[in-house]
């Protein structure tokens, strides 16, 4: 099955966000605390319910609560890589 960029993105991008955010040892709404988004907005995210791409201010938001560089979270999206696979986390900045 071949999908855009975009969906591709919006497909990695919510295990992403729930790996970086337990071995953080962060709960949703610890991680709604910290990067100042609403917690329903981590729950839409994390469940692959949301509507629209997010916001680039979201994903910037989310990388830094998370010790992660933005241009990591976004480049493993855009990759091949498993999100599932917890060997291979960015190194906290």
């Amino acid at each position: 099955m071949y999908y855009s960029d975009m969906e591709l993105f919006n497909r990695k991008l919510p295990p992403f966000i729930k790996r970086y955010r337990l071995k953080r040892k962060l709960t949703q709404s610890g991680l709604s605390a910290v990067a100042k988004i609403d917690y329903k907005h981590i729950q839409v995210l994390e469940s692959f319910r949301f509507s629209k791409d997010p916001r680039i201010s979201t994903i910037r938001k989310l990388s830094r609560a998370l010790n992660v560089p933005t241009h990591d979270l976004i480049e493993r999206c855009f990759s091949e890589e498993d999100p599932s696979d917890e060997n291979e986390l960015p190194k906290v900045v």
